[in-house]
């Protein structure tokens, strides 16, 4: 879809993979990366149909690929592992190897800032670890963030991050300016279940997509509940905020979301705040 101009026009569609498309990313270079689940990996030029370039990819659970430092980090076998990616040739460019104790790879997220390249990964026994790509040799900092299944994470420019899980508790933490993570009070939602969880770039707002088919909105800072939005009838697998004002809706601040009722909506939210 092109909503660059005055109009929302579709470009093209295209069966991107044979098995559920698992993530879209969006490379510096203009590329859309797709994540195919237990298919493949493909580089595509928006002006084209045809994949640029394909990378086989086997694993079978839900954890997404995330963009960081211009490369994908993947997970990987063993399910502890994650795999950095050069997104155009497809040869690996490192590998971060967690203690197989934390179990398999839930979530990945990248950490924007002033500190370069970093990665935030969350396992299974809720362990969330920070990874320098550069030293991949050992984690930079290790956290026991939650003793619930983690779905999610994600952080803001400050440090500030959330990670969502299978209860009601959606905790907090943050990396200070020496890389370290230290745990912060949890967010509370009514019913279990956080699929997906966004920061607005501002760090101020953030969405929690939630297995009752809500999308909940939680103050960044005081982790207080804003509003519960209803439109999804399934999971809402995936959040984003639009990364700077879209014309077209005349949104300083917009919010879109994707269900697996095969809904997407785009949301108006706290656009002066």
């Amino acid at each position: 879809m092109d909503a660059s101009g005055k109009s929302c026009e579709r470009r093209w569609s295209v069966a991107a993979h044979s098995s559920a498309c698992r993530a879209v990313e969006q490379l510096e270079s203009g590329h859309v990366v797709t994540q195919g689940r237990n298919d493949a990996i493909r580089l595509w030029d928006v002006d084209s149909q045809q994949p640029v370039a394909s990378l086989p990819f086997s694993h079978h659970g839900f954890c997404r690929m995330a963009v960081v430092g211009g490369r994908l980090a993947c997970p990987s076998e063993p399910a502890s592992e994650v795999e950095l990616l050069d997104p155009r040739s497809g040869a690996e460019a490192g590998r971060l190897a967690a203690p197989a104790e934390l179990g398999t790879v839930m979530a990945l997220a990248p950490l924007p800032g002033a500190a370069g390249a970093r990665l935030l990964a969350v396992y299974e026994s809720g362990g969330l670890l920070l990874w320098d790509p550069a030293q991949p040799c050992r984690p930079a900092d290790r956290l026991q963030v939650t003793t619930e299944t983690p779905m999610c994470v994600d952080a803001a420019v400050d440090g500030r991050g959330l990670v969502g899980t299978s209860g009601t508790a959606v905790p907090s933490f943050s990396v200070g300016a020496d890389g370290r993570l230290q745990a912060g009070p949890p967010a509370a939602i009514t019913n279990p279940g956080v699929a997906s969880v966004r920061l607005r770039p501002d760090g101020r707002l953030a969405a929690l997509g939630c297995w009752d088919g809500r999308l909940r909105l939680v103050s960044g800072r005081r982790l207080r509940l804003l509003a519960a939005l209803e439109h999804h009838t399934a999971t809402v697998e995936c959040v984003q905020f639009a990364p700077r004002p879209v014309r077209l809706w005349k949104a300083r601040a917009l919010l879109a979301s994707g269900s697996a009722d095969g809904t997407a909506a785009l949301w108006k939210v706290y656009d002066d705040s």
